[in-house]
């Protein structure tokens, strides 16, 4: 069967709702067959045969139960003869792109306040970067440098994933390395204040206690009684030595010394 140009390019028309008829389906079955055929020739298009045999089933189904198209279908159908079309006008399929080269834009856009901020952006190669999605805006331009470089590294356009650190010297972005040390944290101003206003809270001898006492404290405070058994024998005997009232004050400072040492400390 021979189709004319003229019969391609109202198959490749096609919309939504359309009613098939003998002829419609003529047509694209021929052109089914152009572009299976034209799949093996080079160069090689992005459509296999799979993807062409499932749209003449979509299309045979509707036209016999339906008669009409759904959207998806026709949009299906469009790419096919697309590719068919190549095929009949020049003889040799066009390269079908299905999923366009990306690339990454990174620079300056001057705001209406007079800064500029640094601007990242996601598009396709051939666009205006304004056309696709922004990857990230700051006023620091390393740290939106980074952001693009982690983008192209998604995409395939760098090799290396890129390093923050090589990037954000400075921190900007938020990211601090661990320490290991308290000394080795930053000066802080306003924790400065604070720890000056708990020192002259708690003067030189005394200590912050919970006011209901531990369990741990509570057990501690029982074991510092002197005893016999357990006591060094100078303790006890010096013990031996005191009077009752002397004896039960002495308990009461080795119950209170105990029972400080067991009490949670302050971080």
């Amino acid at each position: 069967m021979k189709i004319t140009k003229q019969e391609v390019q109202a198959v490749s028309g096609l919309r939504a709702g359309y009613t098939l008829g003998h002829a419609d389906v003529t047509i694209l079955n021929e052109l089914a067959r152009i572009a299976l055929a034209s799949l093996e020739a080079q160069p090689v298009t992005e459509w296999t045969n799979e993807q062409c045999l499932e749209f003449l089933s979509i299309a045979f189904r509707h036209a016999k139960i339906k008669g009409d198209l759904e959207f998806d279908d026709i949009r299906l159908g469009v790419k096919m003869v697309n590719c068919s079309r190549a095929a009949v006008l020049q003889g040799k399929a066009e390269l079908v792109t299905a999923h366009p080269e990306l690339t990454v834009w990174y620079g300056s856009m001057p705001e209406t306040n007079g800064k500029t901020n640094w601007t990242a952006m996601l598009h396709r190669k051939g666009h205006h970067p304004w056309e696709g999605i922004t990857i990230d805006r700051s006023e620091y331009p390393e740290r939106v440098r980074y952001e693009a470089d982690r983008m192209r590294h998604l995409i395939g356009e760098l090799t290396d994933e890129p390093d923050i650190l090589a990037y954000d010297a400075d921190a900007h972005s938020g990211y601090a390395e661990p320490v290991s040390q308290r000394d080795e944290l930053p000066y802080d101003p306003q924790i400065a204040a604070y720890e000056k206003i708990m020192e002259q809270a708690i003067p030189d001898g005394y200590a912050l206690v919970p006011v209901e006492p531990t369990e741990d404290m509570i057990v501690a405070g029982f074991e510092s009684r002197p005893d016999e058994s357990f006591s060094k024998s100078e303790e006890w005997e010096a013990y031996q030595r005191m009077s009752g009232c002397e004896q039960a004050a002495h308990r009461a400072k080795l119950c209170w010394a105990a029972m400080l040492k067991a009490a949670p400390q302050q971080e």
